[in-house]
């Protein structure tokens, strides 16, 4: 069976990284820490010198890439300008040409329709000429 001096003895302050002291209890705790951690510090340098230079090479080219952008940008802009008299035009003689094909579609309708009406009052006329004829000569016979 364990004494109480050996489960007690399981609890006893131990030492943690760094420098040792009196008792395996580090004397600095930052101190320690920074000599130890030194080395890891300096082999991460030429590391975060690329990441610097990598993003110091995107900055250079995203800022070459938007002025390419506003270039372009204003170069359509001077195009856009330059064609809007011609498209304008274009614009124009089309909707006059859809307007005029439009205007021959009614006047061929309309000129179908009148030859429609010319027929059917050409039938109607014929029929009533008779009954008016017919009409008169029926009076013409009274009165005569």
């Amino acid at each position: 069976m364990p004494r109480a001096r050996d489960l007690l003895n399981r609890f006893r302050p131990s030492g943690t990284p760094g420098a040792a002291g009196a008792a395996g209890v580090p004397v600095d705790r930052t101190g320690g820490a920074a000599a130890e951690l030194a080395p890891l510090f300096a082999a991460l340098e030429p590391t975060e010198r690329e990441c610097q230079a990598l993003l110091d090479r995107a900055a250079d080219d995203a800022r070459r890439i938007r002025g390419q952008a506003e270039e372009e940008a204003q170069r359509l802009v001077v195009e856009a300008r330059e064609r809007q008299s011609a498209e304008r035009a274009a614009v124009v003689a089309e909707l006059r040409d859809h307007r005029a094909a439009r205007g021959a579609a009614t006047a061929a309708e309309a000129q179908r329709r009148a030859a429609q009406v010319r027929e059917l009052s050409a039938a109607r006329t014929a029929g009533c000429v008779d009954d008016v004829v017919a009409a008169v000569r029926a009076l013409a016979g009274e009165g005569g």
